[in-house]
Order: structure tokens, then sequence, then C-alpha cells
């Protein structure tokens, strides 16, 4: 016969061990910020993503008629975060369903490194941003 108290005790004392010595973290997550109150949609800094590595960008709201979009490089999204105006505005992302992933992280960090807290991410472009996406190529 085998004697298995000495075995549980070894058990609970490991059991309290790696308890007590864990550190416990917390858990990190987006903070989600819900617009308050009416918004001027002049203030509204818009990207849109396309599956073809294109970045397009323009400010206040879209007209199918009078909205120009204008493609952005890397220097350029850069540098339109980083302006004066832009930390006053709210930017707002919309990728294409073929965008890729990376886009998205790309243009979230540069807004992030210029320190603009008010952001947003849309599942999908509006019909105008897409026929106006889809005359340009």
């Amino acid at each position: 016969m085998l004697d298995m108290t000495p075995l549980a005790d070894l058990a609970f004392l490991m059991l309290s061990f790696f308890i007590l010595t864990t550190t416990i973290r917390r858990m990190q997550a987006l903070e989600l910020l819900y617009p308050s109150g009416p918004g001027k949609a002049a203030d509204v800094v818009t990207v849109l993503l396309t599956g073809r590595d294109g970045v397009y960008g323009y400010a206040g709201p879209f007209r199918p008629d009078s909205t120009q979009l204008r493609r952005l490089g890397p220097d350029q999204v850069h540098a339109l975060v980083t302006a004066a105006d832009a930390r006053r505005s709210t930017w707002v992302i919309k990728p294409h369903r073929t965008a890729k992933y990376v886009a998205v992280i790309d243009v979230m960090d540069e807004i992030m490194a210029a320190g603009i807290t008010t952001y947003a991410i849309r599942d999908s472009l509006d019909t105008a941003e897409r026929l106006a996406l889809d005359a340009l190529h």
C-alpha cells in the first residue's frame, strides 16, 4: 500500500506557491469613447483604404459631386496626421473589404503617434465613396 497523504500535501504546497508568486496582469483593452452631442462634419478627416494598397483621404462631409479624393503616400499620411489642424479633428478610417489589415494598423499607428485621441474605424465604405474609388481605377 502506498500512502498518498504526503503527495497531496506536496500538491497543495506547490499550488499555493504558484498562486502566490504569479503576477496578476490587468487585461489590456481598447477603451471605446462614444460621441456625446452633435458634432460638426467639417471637423472630420476620413481615410479610405483599398485593397490595392491605396490610401485616399478627404476632409469634411463626402459630397459625390464636389469632394476630391486625394491619394496619399506614407509620407503624406504622416504630414497630414502631424498637422496642427489634424489634432483637433475627428479621424475616421474606412477600409474597403479588400484592404489589408496592415494598412489599417499603419494608419492607426500614425494617428496614435501624433497624439490624436478622437478616431474611429468603420467596417465599410459608403456607397458613394465606393463608387468614387471605382471611378479612380
